[in-house]
């Protein structure tokens, strides 16, 4: 499990810092000719030599970068939107949706930093004075320490909780003093962190280290187990409860699921007129067992009706299908 706090003060002016990292990069002979690992270390060495310059003075840029930020937004949302009505007669009906929805991000961005520009007054009331941004650096890393203690000691405990569930009989349930044990962990390790944020720069957040994305896996597992497994009837959860398991493990999210022959579930909707190939087997989108094709869609793999007769399994092809 990977613990990761703030380490470095945010950059309000991204625009600002990458416009001047061009400046510089331009007129550094470094970056003229040479091998590409030589140019490679030329640019992380200025990044470095930018972001330490900029450690100091972060917190009131925030604001001028955050008006500056809008009135781009707006600025190009004024012009995307005089081209549209310029071109939308000769626009199909699927390229203005497509401007459309873009221009609809565009001003939801914009409303949504206006929106935050209170909350950026009221950081810099509450950390102003001369020491403010050093007061509020400090308590990054106080936090950020304390948060990492935290996730350390959960981390230990996890351990010993799974040391001593390894000496027990493993076929047999947890109990609910047990998932109680495993739940108190969990919310033990709930606590106050900065975080750093697209439009709000940084965010005071109660963090909760994730455990349950750890133990749905081993849930589903478990399941999966007894729903295949020979000893249905003597399963403390009783058959009702099976039953009702197995409509879930069956279908997943979006109604699709796990397959072996038979039709694809297409995505897209030619292929179901597809006739010269065979459905081995799709695997869909499963976050319970870390499975993610595109945009929560379907892994198919297939081969032609002549291949799989002549068991030519070298030929067999996989693809994905989304949005």
């Amino acid at each position: 499990m990977k613990l990761a706090v703030i380490d470095d003060p945010p950059e309000p002016d991204q625009t600002g810092f990458n416009k001047e990292f061009e400046r510089r990069r331009k007129a550094n002979p470094d970056f003229n000719g040479g091998d590409w690992s030589a140019w490679g270390a030329a640019r992380v060495a200025l990044n470095e030599k930018m972001k330490a310059e900029r450690r100091s003075g972060w917190l009131a840029r925030a604001r001028p970068a955050l008006e500056a930020n809008i009135a781009l937004q707006k600025q190009r949302y004024a012009e995307e939107t005089q081209k549209l009505d310029a071109e939308r007669e000769l626009l199909d009906e699927a390229e203005i949706q497509r401007r459309e929805f873009h221009l609809k991000h565009r001003a939801d961005s914009a409303k949504e930093m206006e929106q935050n520009l209170g909350y950026i007054d009221d950081l810099l009331a509450t950390y102003q004075g001369a020491d403010g941004e050093e007061r509020l650096s400090a308590e990054f890393k106080d936090l950020g320490e304390a948060h990492l203690m935290r996730g350390n000691r959960m981390i230990q405990r996890l351990a010993d909780l799974k040391l001593s569930l390894l000496d027990r009989d493993l076929d047999s349930p947890l109990s609910e003093e047990d998932w109680g044990q495993i739940k108190r962990i969990w919310e033990e390790s709930a606590g106050l962190i900065w975080q750093k944020h697209s439009y709000k720069l940084v965010q005071k957040v109660e963090h909760k280290f994730d455990v349950q994305r750890f133990i749905e896996p081993a849930i589903r597992e478990d399941l999966l187990d007894l729903y295949t497994g020979d000893n249905v009837a003597d399963v403390p959860l009783g058959r009702a409860l099976i039953a009702d398991i197995e409509t879930r493990v069956r279908s997943l999210g979006r109604g699709a699921r796990h397959q072996i022959g038979g039709q694809l579930t297409p995505i897209q909707s030619e292929l179901s007129q597809e006739t010269s190939r065979v459905l081995l087997f799709q695997i869909s989108t499963d976050l319970s067992l870390g499975w993610q094709w595109g945009d929560m869609r379907n892994l198919y793999v297939t081969m032609s009706k002549t291949d799989l007769k002549s068991e030519r399994f070298q030929n067999v092809e996989a693809w994905l299908e989304f949005h």
